[in-house]
C-alpha cells in the first residue's frame, strides 16, 4: 500500500537546487536558510501531489454506490434479529409496547446509518 520508490528526483525540484546552490557559491545574497526553506517548500508540493495521487488511486478501488455486497447483508440481518429478539423481550417486561417500539426503532437507525456509511 505505501510505497517507497527509488526513481530519480524529479529534474525540476535538482535544477532548482542546483542553481540555488550556483547562486550561493558565486556570492549571491540568498542565505543558506533560505535556500533551505525553497528547497523543503518544493518538496513539500512535490509529497503533496504524491499523497494526492495515491489517495486517489486508493479511492478508485472503493465501491460505488453505497450498496452493500450480499456477504455483508446476511451477518448484518442475522445479527440485528438476535439482538433485537431478546432486547425486544427484555423491553415487553419492562417497557411494554413502547419499550419494544423504542428497541426495533433504534435497531434501524443503527443498521441505516452502518449501510449508509458503507
Amino acid at each position: 500500500m505505501n510505497r517507497v520508490t527509488n526513481e530519480e528526483p524529479r529534474s525540476d525540484a535538482v535544477r532548482d537546487l542546483g542553481e540555488a546552490i550556483a547562486v550561493r557559491q558565486e556570492g549571491g545574497t540568498a542565505s543558506p536558510d533560505a535556500l533551505a526553506q525553497s528547497f523543503l517548500a518544493q518538496m513539500r508540493r512535490d509529497i503533496e501531489i504524491q499523497v494526492d495521487q495515491r489517495v486517489q488511486e486508493q479511492l478508485a478501488h472503493l465501491p460505488r454506490g453505497g450498496r452493500l455486497s450480499e456477504g455483508v447483508i446476511v451477518p448484518l440481518v442475522l445479527g440485528s434479529l438476535g439482538i433485537g429478539i431478546p432486547l425486544s423481550a427484555v423491553a415487553g417486561v419492562f417497557g411494554g409496547f413502547p419499550g419494544i417500539l423504542v428497541v426495533w426503532i433504534c435497531l434501524v437507525l443503527i443498521n441505516m446509518a452502518w449501510s449508509l456509511r458503507r
